[in-house]
């Protein structure tokens, strides 16, 4: 008598047609925003933000004072850091600024991810569990309260 092997569940890659209509159900993402992510996700983006990265990449963007944060270090002590300029924290701020809380965090993520639509999916399964995305989502007016 032979048993028979269950074969593997196969989970399919994501597709960028999935990432498209969870980036419009989760977040509520514009066409022209969804755009933008899919040109970060094969690695382009507009000359505006790539000038911005080069010019970050030359040293040319002014640093910032960045606030101190007391952490609370678990044996009943404090300790206080202040978080440095790296340029990858440069470029998340030049898109706040630009952009609102929510976007600016999605199309950060696919600039800093090019060509690994999986990762991206996972940065996005991860964040739709934040709580204080849903705070931010009705703050920028992508959904309304209650819904």
């Amino acid at each position: 008598m032979s048993k028979k092997k269950r074969a593997k569940k196969v989970t399919p890659a994501p597709t960028i047609q999935f990432i498209c209509q969870l980036l419009r159900t989760e977040f509520h993402c514009s066409e022209e925003e969804i755009e933008l992510i899919n040109q970060a996700l094969v690695g382009r983006c507009p000359i505006e933000i790539a000038d911005y990265i080069n010019d970050i990449g030359n040293g040319k963007v002014p640093l910032r004072i960045r606030p101190t944060i007391c952490l609370d270090m678990g044996d009943g002590t404090t300790q206080n850091i202040r978080l440095t300029n790296h340029p990858i924290t440069l470029l998340y701020d030049y898109l706040d600024e630009r952009y609102d809380k929510v976007f600016s965090t999605l199309y950060w993520s696919a600039l800093t991810s090019p060509h690994d639509i999986k990762g991206f999916y996972e940065f996005l399964r991860m964040l739709k569990k934040v709580p204080r995305l849903q705070k931010d989502l009705v703050e920028t007016g992508r959904i309304e309260v209650g819904k």
